[in-house]
This record gives C-alpha cells, sequence and structure tokens, in this order.
C-alpha cells in the first residue's frame, strides 16, 4: 500500500510539472506570434510610409496640392493620416513607435532630384549608381523581415540582408506632419523636409513627437483638448516650460521649435539633462537663464531659429566639452551671432543650419 501511495505521488507531481512546463511552452509560443504579427505589421506600415515618400516626391514635381488629410485612429489613438490630392490619389502615412529598423529617407542632389538613403547614405544598385525616387527610372525599396533579420530590394524580387531586428522600439520614418495657411511641411526622421501646398484651410496640428518621454511631459502638462496629443497651437500657446524637463532623461526636443510662446528659459531650465542630444529653439526665444543647459553631458546638437541671438545668462553650457556640440544658426545671421554678447564666447561652435 505504501508503495502505491508513493508511486500515485510521484504520478500527480509528475503530471503537475508538465502541466506548468506545458503552460510555460504556450505562453511562449503565444508570445513568439504576438511578436511575429507586431513585425509584420511595423514592416506594412514602413513599406506604406516609403510609398507616400515616393508619392509626395511626384506631388511636388506635379505641382499637385493638397485637399484634405482625415486622422487615422486605432481607438483614441491617432496612428496616421490619410492626405486626399487635386489630382494624385490619396496616400496613408503612419507615425508612432516602430520596430527598430534600417531608415530610409530621401535627399536632394545637385540635380535637384530626389535620391533613397539607407540610414543617412546614398543607396545605391549594383553599379554603384543612386537610385532615383520617382520619374521614369524611379524605383521603390521595399523591406521585409525574414528569419528575424531586415532584408530590403529594390525590384521586388531580389533581397539583401541588412541585419538582425534589433529588441525594442524606434520611430519610424515620419518624425512630424505640420501646417500653416499655405503649405503643410512633411518632415522625415533624417531632418529632410517635404513641403506640399494646400487647397484652402486644411488642418494638420499634430505634432510627432521623435522622444517619446517629452511627448509624454508635453502632453501631461499643455494638451489642453484631452485627445492624447500635442497640437502646433497648444504648443505655441505655452508661454513658460517650469522646468518641465530638468534633470529628465530625454534624448531630443527638436519639437521645441513649435512652443512659440515661450520667449525665456529659465535658470537651469534643462539642466542635468544628461542623456539630451539635440534641441531647437523657437524663432522668437529672447532670453536664456544662467546654466540653462548646464551638465547635459550627450548634447551634440542646439539649433536656433531666430535671426536675433537671444540674451544669455552665465555659462549656459556649463560643464560641456566645446568639441561635443555646434550651434546652428541661420545662414544669414552666423557672423551676428559669433559676435554678440555672450554667445561670442562659443564662436567657435557656431555653424551655419543646413
Amino acid at each position: 500500500m505504501k508503495s502505491l501511495m508513493m508511486l500515485t505521488s510521484g504520478l500527480c507531481a509528475a503530471l503537475l510539472l508538465f502541466g506548468c512546463e506545458n503552460d510555460d511552452l504556450k505562453k511562449r509560443v503565444d508570445d513568439l506570434e504576438n511578436r511575429v504579427e507586431q513585425l509584420e505589421e511595423f514592416c506594412r506600415r514602413m513599406n506604406a510610409n516609403i510609398e507616400a515618400i515616393q508619392s509626395l516626391v511626384d506631388v511636388l514635381s506635379e505641382a499637385d496640392r493638397i485637399t484634405a488629410v482625415v486622422p487615422v485612429r486605432n481607438g483614441s489613438e491617432t496612428i496616421g493620416y490619410t492626405i486626399t490630392f487635386e489630382k494624385g490619389e490619396p496616400i496613408t502615412i503612419y507615425h508612432g513607435k516602430n520596430a527598430v529598423a534600417p531608415v530610409i529617407g530621401i535627399r536632394q542632389d545637385v540635380d535637384e532630384r530626389y535620391y533613397w538613403t539607407l540610414d543617412g547614405d546614398w543607396l545605391l544598385d549594383d553599379e554603384a549608381r543612386k537610385l532615383p525616387v520617382n520619374g521614369e527610372d524611379g524605383m521603390t525599396p521595399q523591406l521585409k523581415i525574414e528569419k528575424d533579420c531586415w532584408y530590403v530590394s529594390y525590384d521586388g524580387t531580389n533581397w539583401s540582408e541588412l541585419g538582425k531586428v534589433a529588441e525594442g522600439e524606434d520611430n519610424g520614418i515620419f518624425r512630424s506632419v505640420t501646417a500653416d495657411d499655405e503649405y503643410a511641411y512633411f518632415t522625415l526622421i533624417d531632418g529632410t523636409v517635404l513641403t506640399v501646398p494646400l487647397v484652402g484651410e486644411v488642418a494638420v496640428d499634430v505634432i510627432l513627437f521623435e522622444d517619446d518621454l517629452v511627448k509624454s511631459i508635453c502632453v501631461s502638462r499643455w494638451d489642453t483638448d484631452k485627445d492624447g496629443e500635442l497640437s502646433v497651437s497648444e504648443a505655441g500657446a505655452v508661454t513658460s516650460l517650469r522646468k518641465a524637463f530638468n534633470a529628465k532623461p530625454i534624448r531630443h526636443f527638436r519639437e521645441f521649435a513649435y512652443f512659440t510662446g515661450v520667449t525665456a528659459l529659465a535658470e537651469s531650465e534643462f539642466c542635468d539633462c544628461d542623456e539630451l542630444e539635440s534641441i531647437v529653439f523657437p524663432a522668437n526665444l529672447a532670453t536664456i537663464g544662467d546654466w540653462a543647459f548646464s551638465w547635459c553631458l550627450s548634447l551634440t546638437s542646439v539649433e536656433c531659429k531666430g535671426e536675433n541671438p537671444p540674451t544669455i545668462g552665465a555659462d549656459i553650457f556649463d560643464g560641456i566639452p566645446a568639441s561635443d556640440y555646434v550651434i546652428r544658426v541661420p545662414v544669414s545671421v552666423v557672423e551676428r551671432y559669433k559676435t554678440a554678447a555672450g554667445w561670442s564666447d562659443y564662436a567657435s561652435q557656431i555653424v551655419a543650419a543646413e
């Protein structure tokens, strides 16, 4: 009897162990299937955005105009826009987080044509020729994920491996879409801006932030209509940052350029943001307080949109080696900045913005 009880107990323990292992295996399979589905969706959106870039370049070459911009939503979240034109076919662009992916972009060459780029370098064919975006010889790169690697094709048939799919998420192809009374501005993640004319009043107002933490801080403080996004008009209504970013691990705040109501940065405004790499000042920023960017040890790029140098306090870049960062200013006022009070201390870092 004792042996039978021991055997029964052993069987029960084995069944329990098998059940736990089976549950764990099922969870891992489910996680893998979810990751595959997410990567497939990321890839679909990336390819849609690549096609949208090509369409926008076509729009520019054909002098077409935008007639409407309709948000694409997933529940309450805006994940992109469908854009219609006077002549051309509608396009849909997506923003938000994407898989860590190769950066497909475009750049205009000296012949004034746009060519495709990959991670900032020209995309070249087998004969080392640049790949045009549009025209009779234009082509559209395609991305795919296979066996956990990124691949690119220029003809839909032949594929070249670009490397493993990295863990985590990153930004997609479009950094922001904004508009004024006459034009819509499509800013790519590599900084390229495509400017397309509008027909009448077409509202394109949502800022697409490059840095999730910056967006989170901005939305939590200044999203007045509570839609989970920050619009250009909401950003423009802000008059003081109130040290919202002080000592926060933000990396990029190029969208600060939209905060046109902010004319002054307080003392130590961004002090100890030791992961901050880049920031763009709004055009009418007039005053920068003492130590505003002190100990921002990762800073590499500061861009000033205004033609008049802001009045600056003491040691605004204290603790940052001068060789680590550049200050970009409008090309017509480089000398004005280099000789302005306070700014002259940083003359060697001041260069013309591209």
